[in-house]
């Protein structure tokens, strides 16, 4: 093993210890409405993941409104995610924690060397 794949088995171990099982909802074959940015038709996949959440961060606030030129506007109910690297999200993405679902604004990667180590995702409470 290299020295990034164990990390990337630490950051799985803590985030597997300390957080929980969620799921993410990937549409498939849907066509998105280019004003609305609604997906219409398409298949529903489920694909089980498991992530941390935490609350943002001032940093993480701050990396929203560079990436997005400032267009991004923040509600509130925002949180930072980390997911183990089984996944790939994207930000088509839904985040499903119990009885609440998030919209994936904002996937990030720790990846050196080309090794996934951990997601991280910021995401806005939806219901």
């Amino acid at each position: 093993m290299t020295f990034y794949t164990d990390m990337a088995s630490v950051a799985t171990k803590l985030v597997t210890q300390y957080g929980k099982a969620m799921s993410l909802q990937r549409v498939s074959g849907a066509t998105i409405d280019p004003v609305t940015g609604v997906a219409s038709g398409g298949t529903t996949d489920t694909i089980a993941v498991t992530g941390l959440i935490t609350k943002i961060s001032g940093a993480d606030i701050q990396r929203v409104m560079a990436l997005s030129g400032g267009a991004e506007r923040l509600s509130g109910s925002e949180v930072v995610v980390k997911l183990t690297a089984a996944v790939e999200p994207q930000l088509t993405d839904r985040l499903v924690d119990g009885s609440d679902t998030y919209e994936i604004i904002h996937v990030g990667e720790t990846n050196p060397a080309g090794t996934a180590i951990v997601y991280s995702l910021i995401a806005r409470r939806v219901s």
